[in-house]
Order: structure tokens, then C-alpha cells, then sequence
């Protein structure tokens, strides 16, 4: 069976989840109010500091400075 969703999908399981979780991080972490603790929790990571780990790797950039720059820009084109 793994196999055969590896071949659907075209990555492995683990890969699929993992940037599943990502997209749905980095989803949260656009909407104002979101804090990263609560989508680190919300997306299944234990920790903050494994989340915070994971999503650089992901992102190249930490949740903090992701969603600082969300704010930046919804903050500048309001004005």
C-alpha cells in the first residue's frame, strides 16, 4: 500500500504529510491573531521548538518572521 501511494503521489508518505502540515501552517500563520503555539498544536507538532524546527527547514524561514511578513504587507496595503 505504501508503495502504491508513493507512486500516486510522486514522494513518500512522510513527505505528503509533512507539507501538508506545512501549507496548513503557513495558512494560520497568515491570518491575524494566530499565534505560533497555537498552530504549532493545531497542525500536530508536541513542541514549539520542533514545529519552529520543521517549518525553517520548510519555509527557509522561521513562523515568527513568516507571519511578521504577512502583517507588514496586510498593515501597508490597508492604508
Amino acid at each position: 500500500m505504501r508503495r502504491h501511494l508513493e507512486a500516486e503521489l510522486g514522494q513518500s508518505w512522510r513527505e505528503f504529510i509533512r507539507e501538508q502540515r506545512m501549507n496548513r501552517a503557513m495558512e494560520l500563520l497568515r491570518k491575524e491573531g494566530r499565534s505560533i503555539k497555537e498552530t504549532a498544536f493545531e497542525v500536530g507538532f508536541s513542541s514549539i521548538s520542533a514545529f519552529s524546527s520543521a517549518f525553517f527547514g520548510y519555509v527557509g524561514k522561521t513562523p515568527s518572521v513568516y507571519a511578521k511578513a504577512f502583517s507588514r504587507r496586510q498593515r501597508s496595503s490597508a492604508e
